[in-house]
């Protein structure tokens, strides 16, 4: 789901006529740049909608004067306007001019702001922000993607997300916008028993969470970072076997989420479904880990039917062929890849003893049927 609000034009009916043709995109540069300016004579309200108005400006210098009047204007002045204003576009520009937490504060709790304006704050806010937010229990349950939001971002301490979550559970919401997590409220399970102290996971999540995101960011780069001494590296990882074997099913489930991809290969086989199933779909899974786990044997059922089906992962050669060699591959899937394999290695399958013997002897019955056609 987008979280980009579609911004309105706002209503200029509260300031003065005489003050409205500075707003207007046909007046003269130098009267609207007094307006960008936050200069014109007008009450702090009047003033932030003018700001809002000429933030649709064609000229950038015009823009940037709005988003710079904005972010100087002092917090006791613009505190009271944010409380009060009603127009969701105003409430969406200004959080996303000023981060600091008092004015994300006043745009939170104005009921006046939009669902999607919320949950992009809470993606990325600190945790006494985010404590704010799970207090407004009738807002959470209207808009389920501010609890998905919340869910996804590591400063959010555990006792909040479980509380939130159990909120979920008791009032059937619909959490589809986080596979995992969704099918672990519907699942009927206790999810919550036992598990690492909050304080403990709080600190785990947030490490593997920054472990995780700069392992996406080297993926997008060339440059790899000195590599860490390898026994440093087991030292972690044997750590966080630990400690993920001690979590309850809800944190195992987060972790899936937004933990690291070491976190995700470990959680892929859980023996629980709700966890090993949260892994596979996670944010984290890339291409690159379909491959590697469709290639083990020993991966849950579930995880290779989801990579079958998934068909970005599914179409691409390697994972295709490793499908086919896997005996949890669903016999459909196998059958539909088996068509599409290369000659040679329709060759190997047709003989191989890993493969079921009807995938053995329909791959001989494709080999057949290619080799004769072309007099081979």
């Amino acid at each position: 789901m987008s979280l980009i609000l579609e911004r309105k034009p706002a209503d200029l009916s509260a300031i003065p006529v005489n003050f409205q043709q500075n707003l207007a995109p046909t007046a003269p540069t130098p009267m609207r740049m007094m307006a960008a300016r936050g200069m014109l004579p007008l009450a702090p309200g009047q003033v932030l909608t003018a700001l809002y108005a000429l933030s649709f400006d064609a000229d950038p210098k015009i823009v940037e004067a709005t988003r710079k009047s904005l972010r100087d204007m002092p917090p006791d002045i613009l505190l009271p306007v944010l409380k009060a204003e009603k127009h969701t576009g105003v409430l969406d520009w200004a959080a996303d001019l000023r981060m600091d937490f008092l004015c994300l504060e006043a745009v939170t709790t104005n009921s006046s702001t939009d669902a999607i304006t919320i949950a992009r704050i809470v993606r990325h806010a600190e945790s006494r922000l985010i404590e704010v937010v799970a207090t407004n229990q009738v807002r959470l349950l209207a808009s389920p993607v501010i609890i998905e939001q919340m869910y996804l971002n590591p400063n959010a301490r555990a006792s909040t997300i479980d509380r939130v979550i159990e909120l979920a559970q008791r009032n059937n919401i619909d959490l589809s916008g986080i596979p995992g997590l969704g099918d672990a409220i519907r699942s009927g399970q206790d999810i919550f028993s036992g598990g690492l102290e909050a304080d403990e996971f709080d600190s785990l999540v947030q490490t593997e969470a920054q472990r995780g995101e700069m392992q996406e960011m080297l993926a997008e780069g060339e440059d790899e970072p000195d590599e860490v001494k390898e026994e440093e590296e087991d030292e972690v990882f044997r750590s966080l076997d630990a400690k993920i074997s001690s979590m309850s099913i809800a944190q195992k489930v987060r972790m899936a989420t937004i933990g690291s991809r070491e976190a995700v290969h470990k959680l892929v086989r859980d023996s629980n479904k709700l966890v090993h199933m949260a892994a596979v779909r996670s944010p984290r899974a890339t291409y690159v880990d379909a491959k590697s786990w469709a290639m083990n044997k020993s991966m849950p059922d579930g995880v290779i039917s989801y990579i079958a089906k998934h068909r970005d992962w599914s179409g691409k050669y390697d994972v295709m062929r490793a499908l086919v060699e896997n005996p949890k591959t669903p016999l459909g899937e196998t059958l539909n890849y088996l068509t599409r394999l290369r000659t040679n290695d329709l060759k190997m399958l047709m003989s191989s003893r890993s493969v079921p013997m009807q995938v053995a002897r329909q791959a001989k019955i494709l080999y057949t049927k290619r080799t004769s056609s072309t007099g081979k």
